[in-house]
């Protein structure tokens, strides 16, 4: 007792019943000499190597080192697994896929979308859209108040959103993510605009973005305002917009500017996970109610969260405001 493990010598160092080649001692799935520290749930080959702790989380034989980017120049909107890359996921992807599509240009890998709004994280983000995910200026932009009836629907989705009417334009990516062996949690940044906006509020016209979550701690929409609202122009978070809290200015170029439409400005999702789990996490976006008046969200900065996850699923704006 008090000798530590030592995984090369077929003992029982630490006299804890098991030899230490074949023990996992901090329950993390990793055993012997496959755990280079298993004394710590956090520190195992599926660890996320996390470049501010001067800890070799990954058991590669490197502290803080940080990882190449894959959200870089030159990612092609055709290839559904370009899509995560766009969005700075580069760990733990299983597989990415459009289950469903309005049509190939309602998706869209962007630099840019209007005069303001850049990626938040490297040199792209994502883009979908009810109509065409192009922005004025870019290649088959159509006005969003006119809008694109492309031709699917689909069943609602199985989420404790208000149901106003049927959906239409429907098209959800969805991803299988293996959850780092130290992370507790997951975020990512959206920005939802829709033309629906200021003729149709508390109207059955009420477009929506989904991120649906199948994990251990939650199933559901996991993207709400304090009410529980899911996010549409009716969700206490739309406030971008001519007269609105925020103004409209963040929409110049959008062609969701000047009263025509309006949006939510930059969100911060956050959900738990259990550290090592398989989840899905679909993200969704489809017309409610018409074919026509289209709606679009941007999607950036995915990131696997270290450290105790408090609480549930939340949405925030970024600065607290």
């Amino acid at each position: 007792p008090g000798a530590g493990r030592i995984c090369s010598n077929g003992k029982d160092n630490d006299c804890s019943g098991v030899i230490d080649s074949k023990e996992d001692g901090d329950g993390d799935g990793f055993k012997g000499c496959a755990d280079c520290n298993d004394y710590d749930p956090d520190v195992n080959p599926n660890a996320y190597d996390y470049p501010a702790d001067m800890i070799d989380n990954d058991c590669d034989g490197q502290t803080d080192e940080v990882p190449p980017p894959c959200d870089i120049a030159g990612l092609n909107t055709n290839n559904a697994q370009h899509y995560t890359k766009a969005i700075d996921l580069c760990m733990g992807v299983q597989s990415s896929a459009f289950a469903k599509l309005a049509s190939n240009s309602a998706r869209a890998i962007k630099q840019s979308y209007g005069t303001y709004l850049k990626p938040k994280a490297g040199p792209n983000m994502v883009v979908l859209s009810t109509g065409v995910a192009a922005a004025k200026g870019q290649p088959g932009y159509k006005a969003p108040q006119q809008g694109q009836a492309f031709t699917n629907s689909a069943a609602y989705p199985k989420v404790s959103c208000k149901k106003s009417g049927n959906v239409y334009d429907y098209t959800e990516w969805k991803l299988t993510l293996k959850v780092p062996g130290n992370a507790s949690a997951f975020s990512f940044l959206f920005n939802f605009m829709s033309s629906e906006y200021p003729e149709w509020v508390k109207s059955k016209y009420d477009d929506k973005f989904l991120a649906i979550l199948d994990s251990k701690k939650f199933k559901g929409n996991i993207s709400f305002d304090s009410k529980n609202q899911c996010i549409s122009i009716n969700s206490a978070f739309f406030t971008v917009c001519k007269g609105c809290k925020y103004g409209d200015k963040e929409l110049l170029g959008t062609g969701y500017e000047s009263g025509i439409g309006g949006g939510t400005g930059w969100l911060k999702t956050t959900s738990p996970v259990t550290p090592g789990e398989t989840i899905t996490l679909r993200f969704v976006i489809f017309d409610e109610g018409d074919h026509i008046l289209d709606s679009v969200v941007l999607i950036d900065d995915f990131q696997w969260e270290l450290g105790l996850a408090k609480g549930g699923p939340s949405t925030v704006r970024p600065g607290g405001s």
